[in-house]
């Protein structure tokens, strides 16, 4: 009767964490933070330091940016142009 006991009140502790609102939150946050330590390791990291470097990285998506918006603003300045163009004449 008493192996029974400890066996009885570990499945009553099971079954109490499953039936918890809170419980699957939980593992939402955790598997939220597994994602961002990727994040942090994969993209955000050097590999030869293993240091995060995040003004690296910012500096590289802020040059990016910057050349797709002046590529963009140079396209669409010549296609109006020569639109103007083509309706003056």
């Amino acid at each position: 009767m008493r192996s029974a006991l400890p066996f009885k009140s570990h499945m009553n502790k099971a079954l109490l964490e499953q039936s918890r609102p809170d419980r699957p939150k939980q593992r939402l946050r955790e598997s939220f933070a597994a994602n961002e330590i990727k994040f942090d390791k994969i993209y955000l990291c050097l590999s030869v330091t293993n240091r995060c470097n995040i003004r690296l990285y910012m500096y590289i998506y802020i040059y990016i940016y910057i050349y797709i918006y002046i590529y963009i603003y140079i396209y669409i300045y010549i296609h109006i142009h020569y639109f103007i163009r083509g309706i003056i004449k």
